[in-house]
């Protein structure tokens, strides 16, 4: 999809939301006219004024994208094993985890 039809749908997902739409119904819309769950993440940032990472859990989260929910946690499990293992064959790449703000409650 080029600039111009994504920049078209999201000033649907705009008028949509001012209209009243709830985030499920933008995120339909959105997946309904050929965007992923990485193209989706911007405009929700965008309408919601929402930071990268509250608006990428909402789209991962989200009952629209749920059938793809194991999918990301096996390759973002799959991605940090690779990154652990890489980290313990090199000695000029170091990967640090530092918990989640929200597990320290």
């Amino acid at each position: 999809m080029n600039d111009p039809a994504k920049r078209e749908v999201i000033v649907d997902v705009i008028s949509l939301y001012r209209a009243g739409a709830d985030v499920e119904r933008l995120l339909a819309v959105m997946r309904e006219r050929g965007f992923s769950e990485t193209d989706s993440v911007e405009p929700i940032m965008e309408v919601l004024c929402l930071d990268r990472g509250d608006a990428r859990n909402l789209v991962i989260e989200s009952r629209t994208w749920a059938d793809h929910y194991q999918d990301n946690l096996k390759l973002q499990e799959d991605l940090l094993q690779a990154l652990l293992e890489l980290s313990e064959e090199r000695d000029d790449f170091t990967v640090v985890i530092e918990p989640d703000d929200s597990e320290k409650e």
